[in-house]
């Protein structure tokens, strides 16, 4: 396989448009890595047509394995950012120690976060989302 600085250039250029995105103008990050994406197909002298195509074709096959976990994930994660349930979560395993054991009670909160939920969601049919309420008690 023969290396080509001029595409090692444009790695490097589209990493920078990624970078500059995300840190001076506030892209969302995923965002940003599909314009970045697309500055370097379009760059490596695929057409328009083809580098859509060919995200297409990765990201459908990516999402295919991991679309609803990562969409259920993300809801849970703003279902507890909204409801203050994270901060209580966070807060109570950083109260129990140390401050030299914070970033190991951060770790063990975002896991107790990810695994546990104070709400119910019941799923109808409206696509990938949900829609969650807190449970009646």
């Amino acid at each position: 396989m023969h290396f080509a600085y001029t595409q090692f250039l444009w790695l490097i250029c589209s990493i920078a448009v990624l970078i500059i995105l995300i840190t001076r103008f506030k892209f969302h990050p995923f965002l940003a890595l599909i314009i970045a994406a697309g500055f370097l197909c379009i760059a490596a002298g695929l057409s328009p047509v083809t580098t859509i195509k060919s995200f297409e074709k990765g990201f459908g096959g990516v999402l295919a394995s991991t679309g609803l976990v990562i969409d259920l994930g993300s809801m849970l994660g703003d279902v507890l950012l909204e409801t203050g349930d994270a901060d209580k979560i966070a807060n109570t395993f950083i109260r129990l120690g140390p401050t030299r054991t914070i970033p190991a009670t951060i770790c063990v909160a975002a896991l107790i976060i990810g695994l546990l939920t104070s709400v119910r969601c019941e799923f109808r049919d409206v696509g990938s989302a949900g829609i969650c309420h807190r449970p009646v008690h």
